[in-house]
């Protein structure tokens, strides 16, 4: 594995191609970077979404009326729903 002769052929293909050998390793490097930067900037990102939105109607529900896209239960298409009343339970102790 650690073969003398292995190593000398990697070195002298190495020196005897100095551009290409340039272009790999910086190739590489820039790729590790890039990988780096943007890891870095998507969990950065990922953080600072759930810091802003932390604690944010903890205990609420949103509720949006759309129109129908297929007729329902006399309903007629594209058409809105019925009014729905909602009825806010106490807060206190159960």
């Amino acid at each position: 594995m650690f073969d003398l002769d292995r190593w000398q052929e990697i070195w002298v293909t190495i020196t005897r191609n100095k551009t290409r050998s340039f272009l790999t390793g910086f190739g590489v490097f820039w790729g590790i970077l890039m990988l780096v930067i943007l890891l870095g900037s998507g969990n950065g990102i990922n953080y600072g979404r759930t810091q802003h939105v932390d604690g944010f109607a903890t205990n609420s529900a949103f509720f949006f009326a759309n129109r129908t896209g297929e007729a329902y239960k006399g309903y007629k298409k594209d058409v809105g729903g019925p009014c729905v009343t909602v009825t806010w339970l106490p807060s206190g102790p159960v």
